[in-house]
């Protein structure tokens, strides 16, 4: 079974697993894949609307894995139950809102009777303020990818929990990481470098912007902030020197 770049990034940051919840399942098309070509004993399809989970039993039925490959309707995590997955894939959503279903989830996921091994999260939007927010939850990221499809870029990673530590999030290095993944910069992540190119160039015109507008209250704040954005992207493109 063929998958998107992006979803087969997803699979291939599973680790320790064998069965799978998947978040938000869409069309169905993760889990199926799982069984289908990584010998997984069992897998969930979830979602909080009946369209996509009407979608995914057809795939389910097509692919003959009905055996294997549950559909259940469920706000995030609220109908997991223990046993169901080692390993939960929630992709394609915001990052705020996929904050919500892990705080919402928390319990489940430092509870041992559910057996939660790893989450794979791949957040689309407000990536530093997620990064952030996961941490303070207590997930740790052991791995990142990223992958630029169809003229847009992916990032996303492997989480396991391992409880709250106080963070001094004050720290440039924490923004640095927050911001970019620091398993992708220390691992040179080519894609990232890619997208840290792009996000210069759009800084720098931005910059030319602002020097070229009328002096406010509003332009300064601007500028400050645009200015610090710089200074994190010139950090973070060190790590590729």
């Amino acid at each position: 079974m063929h998958l998107t770049e992006r979803m087969q990034a997803v699979c291939d940051l599973i680790k320790y697993s064998k069965t799978v919840c998947d978040v938000g399942c869409d069309h169905g098309f993760v889990p199926i894949y799982l069984v289908k070509e990584r010998a997984f004993t069992a897998a969930l399809a979830m979602d909080i609307n009946e369209g996509p989970l009407a979608a995914a039993g057809i795939n389910i039925e097509m692919n003959g894995v009905a055996d294997k490959v549950k559909t259940k309707l469920s706000d995030g995590l609220n109908m997991l139950l223990p046993g169901d997955a080692e390993a939960i894939v929630i992709a394609g959503m915001g990052g705020r809102l996929m904050v919500r279903i892990l705080e919402d989830a928390i319990g489940k996921i430092s509870d041992d009777i559910f057996g939660i091994k790893e989450l794979i999260l791949q957040p689309q939007s407000e990536l530093q303020y997620f990064r952030r927010s996961v941490r303070q939850l207590g997930l740790y990221c052991e791995a990142e990818d990223m992958v630029l499809e169809d003229g847009k870029f992916y990032p996303m990673g492997r989480y396991v929990y391992k409880g709250t530590e106080a963070t001094d999030d004050d720290d440039m290095s924490v923004g640095l990481f927050d911001k970019y993944g620091q398993h992708l910069l220390e691992d040179k992540n080519e894609v990232l470098r890619m997208y840290l190119e792009k996000e210069k160039k759009s800084i720098a015109g931005i910059v030319e912007s602002l020097e070229k507008a009328n002096d406010s209250e509003e332009r300064i704040k601007r500028m400050a902030e645009v200015k610090e954005a710089a200074a994190l992207n010139e950090l973070a493109l060190k790590y590729f020197k």
